[in-house]
């Protein structure tokens, strides 16, 4: 009976295990304040969400650039999709620092919005007028993707969380925790 008993609760903490499951959540707005661990940002709406920044979470400065400042050898996450002729053409673009190349997902991959993420390193960079190609180096195949001036495209920067002060504006990748509140994985400062 004991033994029964024990392993009827080890499928129940399996399983609640299971349900507890973490929910991906992005939020974006402007801190309000900074306490401790923990900040507070406000959103467009005017709801305050409460954010947890644990030991090591990952800060960024997210600096706007013009694609053509983008370079042979830069890592990139280019978020494209098909266009009218079939080509992959980029919706936005993020140039990584080289800490952060380790923490993103490498290669080709349908993201929930449909779109394709490619992160990959650049090998060539072509200029055609307004607009031009990117060739990227996606594990051994090379994959082209259009890019022009209307591409959103932001070069991420190493920050810390002493960077995190009221008024910054900000958007955070995270996990939502049970009490409301988001746990960070990823902070980013909006840099116009």
């Amino acid at each position: 009976m004991t033994r029964s008993l024990f392993s009827i609760l080890l499928c129940l903490m399996a399983l609640s295990g299971f349900a507890q499951t973490a929910t991906p959540t992005t939020l974006e707005g402007t801190i309000v304040a900074v306490v401790l661990d923990h900040v507070q940002i406000k959103e467009a709406d005017g709801s305050v969400q409460v954010v947890v920044l644990p030991p090591g979470v990952s800060v960024t400065k997210r600096v706007q650039v013009p694609w053509t400042d983008i370079h042979a050898g830069d890592w990139v996450g280019v978020d494209s999709k098909p266009g009218a002729d079939g080509a992959q053409e980029s919706v936005a673009v993020n140039v990584f620092s080289p800490s952060i190349i380790a923490k993103v997902r490498k290669g080709q991959f349908t993201m929930t919005s449909g779109d394709l993420m490619t992160n990959a390193p650049v090998d060539q960079v072509a200029v055609q007028g307004d607009g031009g190609s990117l060739t990227l180096k996606n594990e051994g195949a090379m994959v082209s993707i259009k890019i022009d001036s209307k591409t959103p495209v932001h070069r991420l920067i190493d920050a810390s969380t002493t960077d995190l002060k009221p008024q910054t504006k900000v958007q955070v990748r995270g996990t939502a925790n049970q009490d409301g509140s988001v746990q960070a994985v990823n902070v980013s400062l909006l840099v116009s």
